[in-house]
């Protein structure tokens, strides 16, 4: 795993992590703010990825772009929900919280192997 802020191609300030060969981007200001809120790591969001139980929910357009929301387990059994996007250069997190109690329920729900 790592994760350094770029400085290229990507927009100034860009935070680039690579964890079992997927290439997450995330605004560091962004990141910041995400964790003061919500009190979670975007580095950690990435986590849910390797959720094999993942659970992939609608997607909207905003802006102009297609953004999808995923909910999942972190290493540390944190039930998050992550919006994201793909671009060019990997999965763009958008954002991360906890899981609602409801939200919770469904996953757990439909988390049969």
């Amino acid at each position: 795993m790592s994760t350094y802020i770029h400085r290229g191609r990507l927009s100034a300030g860009d935070v680039v992590h690579e964890r079992n060969g997927i290439r997450f981007t995330w605004d560091r200001e962004k990141g910041e703010s995400n964790l003061r809120k919500h009190g979670v790591s975007i580095k950690g969001a990435c986590e849910i990825f390797s959720d094999p139980f993942i659970r992939l929910h609608r997607s909207e357009m905003l802006g102009g772009e297609e953004r999808e929301t995923a909910m999942g387990l972190t290493e540390s059994w944190h039930l998050l929900v992550v919006v994201y996007t793909f671009r060019k250069e990997g999965i763009r997190i958008i954002s991360a919280r906890p899981a609602t109690w409801g939200e919770r329920n469904t996953y757990e729900g439909s988390a049969t192997p």
